[in-house]
C-alpha cells in the first residue's frame, strides 16, 4: 500500500459539517405518508412498483426459496476489511451502517434467523475491531416503511441514515 503514501488525499471530508435541518420529525411524518403510498398491492411494506416488476403475481415462488442462505463465509467481509485498512491507513474516519434484512419479506422467503444475527454479529465485531463508527439498523428490520425494496432503504431508512451521518460528522 506503499503507492498510497504518495497519492493526494481530500481529507476536508471529514470537517465538513451541515446545520441545516431541525424538523426531523416532520421529514419523518412525511416520509412515511409518502412511502405508505407507494406501497398498498403487498403485505410486506414494500414499493409497489418493485413488487410488481419482481413479485408480481409469482408470490408463491418465492416461499422458502431462500432456506439455504448463509452469511458466514462470504468474500465481502474481507473486501470490507480491505476498504477499512485503506481507510485507516489514509487517516479517514469512517462510518459503517450495518444494512438490516427486510424482516418480513426475509420471513417469508425463509432466510434464518440464525444466519441473519450472524451477519449482524459479525459486522459489529468488524466495526469494534477497526475504531470504525457503526450506525446500526438491525432494530429496524421489522419497521414499516423503513424499506424500499427487499434489499435497499426507503425514504424513511434514507431519511434516518442521513440524520445518523450528519449526527455523527458535526
Amino acid at each position: 500500500m506503499n503507492f498510497l503514501k504518495n497519492t493526494y488525499t481530500d481529507k476536508s471530508v471529514n470537517e465538513k459539517t451541515f446545520k441545516g435541518i431541525s424538523n426531523w420529525d416532520e421529514l419523518e411524518k412525511k416520509a412515511i405518508e409518502k412511502s405508505k403510498e407507494e406501497s398498498t398491492n403487498n403485505s410486506f411494506y414494500l414499493n409497489n412498483e418493485w413488487y410488481t416488476r419482481v413479485v408480481g403475481d409469482d408470490l408463491k415462488k418465492f416461499k422458502n426459496s431462500a432456506t439455504k442462505t448463509t452469511y458466514k463465509n462470504s468474500t465481502e467481509y474481507g473486501d470490507l476489511q480491505l476498504f477499512l485498512d485503506v481507510a485507516k491507513e489514509l487517516g479517514i474516519k469512517v462510518n459503517l451502517i450495518l444494512q438490516p434484512l427486510q424482516g418480513y419479506w426475509a420471513d417469508y422467503i425463509g432466510v434464518s434467523h440464525d444466519e441473519i444475527n450472524d451477519y449482524y454479529k459479525r459486522i459489529k465485531k468488524i466495526a469494534k475491531e477497526n475504531g470504525a463508527n457503526l450506525i446500526d439498523y438491525s432494530k429496524n428490520s421489522y419497521e414499516k416503511y423503513f424499506f424500499k425494496d427487499a434489499t435497499h432503504l426507503g425514504r424513511l431508512g434514507l431519511l434516518r441514515m442521513q440524520e445518523d451521518l450528519l449526527k455523527y460528522n458535526d
